[in-house]
């Protein structure tokens, strides 16, 4: 293990401190709103590419983003790239990356590439000769991690537990990740494990989830408008916090599982979205030089909390009950207020307070190509007929169909969701002069 070789995650470069090239990973089209999230939780020198935010930083950044992004789908730690047209080359270039100042040598990693264009074009042996180079560096053998594996599985069983858990070794596995094209490798350690936007609470679903990251997305969108504008209820929903003890009301009409309703619930109460889960940076060097209490700790002084009534409803008495069973798993549950009923009894459309409304509405052939027009006049003339400033956003893969609500749409955001093209619409109501 090193020593002083290392401080606060950065490398020793000289005689100066080096920090880390960072990406955050999302999907197309969020990549703004990550931008703006990042800042939030005081990431600087970052630049917006397509896919993500690269930043540099220290293995407390990392996992600060970790921990407190609920857009980012990954954290990657980022090597130079380098070229390769022969597998020795391969092999030895990688063993040319300081492993040891990020792998641990009594813990088990990966390597997953994703190889186009390349002369080295087989997969499963470009992953082996980076497997190796990395053995190589770090003095390694396969039949010594054999070994200390199984010495440590022994151990382990021993003891009657598994220190991760089986399900958790899986979902907290350090993995090299290889991108390969044009003979040009780019090597990257997933400091992330699972994928960010699994938090851990929705083991229930109904029809149709949204994503935890979409969700999260969304109700930002609500909120302040999308990366581009501050939207006309901004400014009521700020004088609403600072004039009076009224809370913001935030609803989804067409709950199912209720993960947009979870999302919001936590961004009210400044909760970081990652703060249940784990990451494959605890299982790598970098873990002496971080605390995830301590980053909980620094997210909540940069974020404020605001009171909001999360009011979620739908239909379906099955999807109402995985509602309250993943908010109680998100630790949530005494935030929400459920209702098994119609769009038109929808409790959000009874309060007279200023609404934001963040809903993923049924639509084309996720519910079996139903005609939804009428579904959707309706839930339009809900939203029209309020008087209170009222915003809201939705995601659609038909923005035909949306626009029969008879409210003024503008497309904020195109991504994906289910490897549909998907777009979040936001429409504010009363519309301003």
């Amino acid at each position: 293990m090193p020593g002083d070789a290392l401080l606060e995650g950065s490398l020793l470069h000289g005689a100066r401190l080096k920090p880390f090239t960072l990406f955050a990973s999302c999907l197309p089209g969020l990549e703004g709103l990550l931008d703006q999230e990042l800042e939030e939780l005081g990431v600087g020198a970052r630049e917006v590419l397509p896919g993500g935010v690269e930043f540099r930083g220290h293995a407390r950044a990392a996992l600060r983003v970790a921990v407190g992004s609920g857009i980012a789908t990954r954290v990657l730690l980022r090597f130079e790239r380098f070229r390769a047209t022969r597998f020795e080359t391969l092999r030895r270039r990688t063993s040319e990356i300081e492993w040891e100042h990020f792998l641990r040598d009594d813990e088990v990693f990966d390597v997953r590439a994703d190889v186009a264009h390349c002369r080295l074009w087989h997969k499963g042996a470009v992953e082996e000769r980076i497997a190796l180079g990395i053995l190589d560096r770090l003095g390694l053998d396969r039949l010594a991690i054999a070994a200390k594996l199984s010495e440590r599985n022994r151990d382990d069983e021993g003891a009657g537990s598994n220190e991760h858990g089986d399900e958790d070794d899986e979902e907290t596995l350090p993995v090299v990740r290889v991108r390969a094209s044009g003979d040009r490798f780019g090597l990257a350690l997933d400091l992330s494990g699972a994928p960010l936007w699994r938090r851990g609470y929705r083991q229930e679903t109904a029809k149709a989830p949204l994503r935890e990251d979409l969700a999260h997305a969304l109700v930002r969108v609500a909120l302040a408008g999308g990366p581009q504008t501050q939207g006309p209820v901004q400014g009521a929903l700020q004088a609403t916090a600072q004039t009076t003890a009224q809370s913001i009301v935030i609803g989804d009409p067409f709950c199912g599982s209720g993960t947009i309703g979870i999302e919001a619930a936590g961004i009210a109460a400044a909760l970081p979205p990652g703060r249940a889960r784990r990451f494959a940076l605890e299982r790598t060097v970098l873990d002496a030089h971080c605390d995830i209490a301590r980053a909980i700790e620094e997210i909540a002084a940069r974020r404020q909390p605001f009171e909001a009534r999360i009011l979620m409803s739908d239909r379906d008495a099955g999807a109402i009950e995985a509602t309250r069973h993943n908010a109680a798993r998100a630790g949530v549950l005494d935030r929400i207020e459920v209702a098994c009923c119609a769009v038109s009894d929808a409790p959000l459309f009874a309060d007279e307070g200023t609404t934001v409304i963040a809903t993923n509405p049924p639509y084309g052939d996720r519910v079996g190509g139903e005609d939804l027009r009428g579904l959707y006049q309706r839930f339009g003339s809900l939203v029209c007929g309020r008087t209170a400033p009222t915003s809201v956003a939705l995601v659609t893969a038909d923005a035909r169909l949306a626009r029969t609500m008879g409210l003024a749409l503008e497309s904020v955001v195109a991504t994906e969701h289910g490897g549909k093209r998907v777009r979040f619409l936001r429409g504010v109501t009363p519309e301003p002069a």
